[in-house]
């Protein structure tokens, strides 16, 4: 299948309970990240077209083997022309989706099948992983949750070592794309921030295929290299920042919150 999701969130299994009511908006106690494979093809009717119900994933209890599937359904999704040895329609693909403040499980999971589905509709064929950090689903967390976005940088960066073992970044098989949104732009720059660290800092390793941050609510001198964007920009081949002057909320997070810094998504 083509949609996995991974958190940070406490995970309590509970049988009966609706998938999306098992989490919590704690972090887990060691920066654990819990797995999660989408084990079904049909649609949910009550969801709208092309998004699965959230009861429909199930959880992966060995985090390496999930690492194994992941890579399998990127290769699945696309086939091999021995005769030319080559891809088709593109070399196998996975984009994580990260997403912004004030978003619940079920909303991430949401808009990570509406990212599938806009790539499918564009002649691609991706895996989608979509990774959920503890928001607390409330305009009022703010606050919190840019202290939850920080507090995950250890989650992403195990995240991404469990990615990077299926990969030989000197000849990549499979594209890894990011898609960060808002103050999941935070979470990514941290965690790749924390996973440089532990790599010894180096130069053009360039794990990551393409990164997009679209709204980021960071500084605008998050892509300086000699800035906090040093781990994102040195694992990345490319990064692409989507902003726009007249994004309120941001100007409202510049002025309130952030000591009057400008944002880079505005």
């Amino acid at each position: 299948m083509g949609h996995f999701f991974a958190t940070n969130r406490e995970f309590r299994s509970r049988r009966g309970a609706d998938f999306k009511d098992q989490f919590g908006n704690n972090r887990t106690v060691k920066g654990d990240v819990f797995l999660f494979q989408n084990t079904k093809s049909r649609l949910s009717p009550g969801l709208g077209e092309g998004v699965p119900s959230p009861e429909e994933f199930r959880l992966i209890r060995d985090a390496e083997k999930g690492a194994e599937k992941i890579a399998d359904a990127c290769r699945n999704e696309v086939q091999f022309d021995e005769a030319t040895q080559t891809w088709h329609p593109h070399p196998p693909m996975l984009v994580v989706w990260v997403h912004g403040f004030n978003n619940s499980v079920g909303a991430a999971i949401a808009r990570g099948e509406e990212i599938l589905a806009g790539l499918k509709a564009n002649g691609l064929r991706p895996v989608v992983l979509s990774f959920s950090w503890p928001s607390d689903s409330s305009i009022a967390g703010y606050l919190p949750d840019r202290h939850d976005a920080k507090d995950s940088a250890i989650s992403i960066a195990k995240m991404m070592r469990l990615l990077h073992k299926m990969l030989n970044p000197a000849n990549c098989e499979i594209n890894v794309n990011v898609v960060a949104q808002s103050m999941g732009v935070l979470v990514v720059r941290e965690g790749l921030n924390e996973y440089s660290r532990e790599a010894g800092y180096p130069e053009k390793l360039f794990f990551l295929n393409e990164v997009a941050v679209v709204a980021s609510d960071v500084d605008n001198t998050s892509l300086d290299f000699d800035g906090p964007g040093l781990g994102l920009l040195s694992l990345s081949r490319r990064v692409t920042s989507y902003s726009s002057k007249h994004d309120g909320t941001l100007l409202a997070s510049q002025k309130l919150k952030n000591s009057g810094s400008a944002r880079l998504g505005r």
